[in-house]
């Protein structure tokens, strides 16, 4: 059906068939790049990351800017609607099929409703309705949470494409996964969260979580999510100023002691999280990405020795490594969410 479909589009075209010495004659199809664009856009706290995608995949355009903080919906929509129009140019306006909206926070794909996103101000229960934003740009929407969007990305194009189970672990200002099992992408829910590490209860956490969804004491993103782990750190330190992420891995990295003391525990709690995905989902592979996963920060391999040392002989059969997708994971497999929407794949 996607075949014809998409020849029915003129989306691929038949080459002329090639004679065989036996049997049907077979028929090629071309791929026209040109002829079809997908719009990728992945809503993080602190940046909205956008990618046009043409039908082969190829990224001909893409672009970061800030995420406001949420208001109300009016301005919301408003806002992400003209983010929108203004990176698709007139020449294509005509050819994007579908736009792919992913967004670090809850979404109910099923139901097209934006349900949350917490780390931008977001409450649950907001409720964003994605056919609104289809009818201000006449352009068919979907809208997916972003660690589903990311995995998908990695299964489709990154450096483990294709591997039959996946777990994507994103550490950043939230913590959070996606999974795919048996090469089917595990969706989320309003109230049927997948790969919500984020807000597992660590013991001994005395910290109140931050995200305006949550507001429990003793989450794993309370104290390890990229704003907690700063302001943790200020407060300890009695430190002037703003402090970044990377500023305290550095500290840790030179042997500031009280840096050390908080990364090796923002480690341990890492690996509770990261191990129990492991347990439930047996991946083959665990992709690591985020703007706290850096090849040799102190923190990165601090939770990659604690994970290994908590996991036991018989899980230790997979694979780790690095997103090769960079800052534009998520928007990419949210692009090709909208792709197999069109598709009806």
């Amino acid at each position: 059906m996607a075949v014809k479909r998409a020849l029915e589009k003129q989306y691929i075209v038949e080459s002329p068939a090639k004679v065989v010495a036996r049997g049907r004659p077979c028929i090629l199809l071309n791929i026209i790049p040109n002829a079809v664009f997908f719009v990728g856009v992945d809503i993080g706290s602190t940046s909205t990351k956008l990618v046009i995608c043409d039908f082969n995949f190829s990224i001909r355009f893409s672009q970061i800017e800030p995420t406001p903080t949420y208001t109300e919906p009016s301005k919301f929509y408003s806002w992400l609607t003209d983010l929108i129009r203004r990176a698709i140019p007139a020449a294509i306006r005509d050819k994007v099929q579908g736009i792919g909206i992913a967004v670090s926070g809850n979404v109910d794909s099923a139901k097209g409703i934006i349900v949350s996103g917490g780390n931008f101000g977001m409450h649950y229960g907001s409720n964003i309705a994605v056919d609104e934003i289809s009818k201000r740009l006449q352009i068919p929407c979907y809208a997916m949470n972003t660690q589903v969007a990311s995995v998908y990305a990695e299964y489709h194009f990154g450096q483990f494409a294709k591997t039959p189970n996946i777990v994507n672990i994103g550490l950043g200002v939230g913590i959070g996964s996606g999974v795919v099992s048996d090469h089917q992408l595990l969706h989320s829910g309003a109230r049927n969260q997948v790969g919500y590490i984020g807000h597992m209860l660590m013991p001994g956490n005395p910290y109140r979580c931050k995200n305006t969804g949550c507001n429990f004491i003793g989450c794993l993103e309370a104290f390890t999510g990229g704003n907690s782990l700063c302001a943790i750190a200020k407060a300890r330190f009695g430190q002037e100023g703003d402090l970044t992420t990377r500023e305290v891995d550095q500290m840790a990295s030179a042997g500031h002691p009280g840096a050390v003391e908080l990364l090796t525990q923002a480690a341990e709690y890492n690996s509770i999280g990261i191990a129990t995905m492991i347990q439930m989902y047996a991946p083959d592979v665990v992709i690591f990405s985020g703007g706290q996963c850096r090849l040799n920060g102190f923190l990165y391999l601090q939770t990659l020795q604690q994970l290994l040392k908590r996991m036991p002989a018989e899980r230790q059969n997979f694979k780790i490594g690095l997103s090769v997708l960079g800052e534009n994971q998520g928007a990419i497999g949210a692009a090709r969410l909208a792709y197999e929407q069109l598709l009806n794949l």
